[in-house]
């Protein structure tokens, strides 16, 4: 079973604030303790449950946030910016299983770190659009089915509040 893990920060376990998710603030340090953590333990899952390769992509920010000498040697990291498939880069055709550790919660929905501001390409999680995990789930489906690119999401809510 081969796995992908996309890993963000502002959604990981002990991190409640966005100043711990910043590279200059001192409390940073602490927070990417906590997400290659977090990470290894879904790599540790996965090989468990019977992954027999697992493939990460650091997701947050700048994508160079998982200490690579705390990190599980069993699993490839994808690492660094820019990446055209932003939190699924490295993504192809063949995974069986996705997972997200440290997705925070949608704008405006409460609970955790909040996202971080849009920059000059909105990150998924902008309010109006739909959330990381949605966007993320939906290239992995894609792709799998697919084989090929992304395809483009609505930003659009239904009437039922989820993305169309």
């Amino acid at each position: 079973m081969r796995v992908y893990i996309s890993a963000d920060m502002e959604g990981t376990a002990g991190v409640t604030g966005v100043l711990q998710t910043m590279p200059q603030e001192k409390q940073y340090e602490a927070a990417r303790r906590l997400m290659v953590a977090e990470v290894n333990a879904a790599i540790a899952g996965a090989y468990d449950g019977g992954a027999t390769y697992v493939r990460v992509n650091d997701s947050h920010d700048g994508m160079r946030n998982l200490l690579l000498d705390e990190l599980d040697p069993r699993a490839e990291l994808v690492s660094g910016a820019p990446k055209p498939l932003s939190m699924v880069e490295g993504i192809e055709r063949g995974f069986d299983v996705m997972l997200c550790t440290g997705y925070h919660g949608m704008a405006g929905r409460g609970g955790g770190a909040p996202p971080p501001q849009p920059g000059p390409v909105p990150p998924a999680g902008a309010v109006g659009g739909p959330g990381d995990r949605y966007v993320s789930a939906r290239l992995f489906t894609h792709r799998q089915a697919t084989g090929r690119g992304p395809p483009c999401p609505s930003s659009k809510p239904s009437a039922g509040g989820r993305p169309g």
